[in-house]
């Protein structure tokens, strides 16, 4: 019966810290929630730069389908969106990634902005 009761403290345990370790998980990547404000506001400003600086259509009407966050040494945002190009109306999937040091900067630094057709 003893043997039994260590068995099953021991799991009981491993069980816990694995929990606490997948919760904790410093640097992973966090879902966050597509809907929030301060987001859309983040991406908006990437895209109407981009549609400034760049060559390729201007986008507009934005959806954010996938959002991530990961804190490394700051805050690394992953974004996915769907937009709709002002000229044409043809559809496009694009990601854009940036990081944040508000210590450091105020102003966010752009990583990646890729937008594609979507056929």
């Amino acid at each position: 019966m003893m043997k039994l009761n260590v068995f099953f403290l021991l799991i009981s345990c491993a069980l816990c810290i694995y929990y606490v370790s997948a919760e904790s998980c410093e640097g992973c990547e966090k879902l966050i929630d597509p809907k929030n404000p301060v987001l859309s506001e983040k991406i908006g400003k990437f895209v109407s730069e981009h549609n400034t600086l760049s060559d390729e259509e201007p986008k507009q009407e934005i959806i954010i389908i996938n959002s991530t966050e990961q804190v490394v040494k700051g805050i690394k945002y992953v974004i996915e969106f769907k937009a709709v190009g002002v000229i044409t109306g043809k559809h496009y999937i694009c990601y854009c990634s940036w990081f944040e040091q508000e210590w450091f900067s105020k102003e966010p630094q752009l990583l990646e902005y890729k937008c594609s057709r979507i056929h």
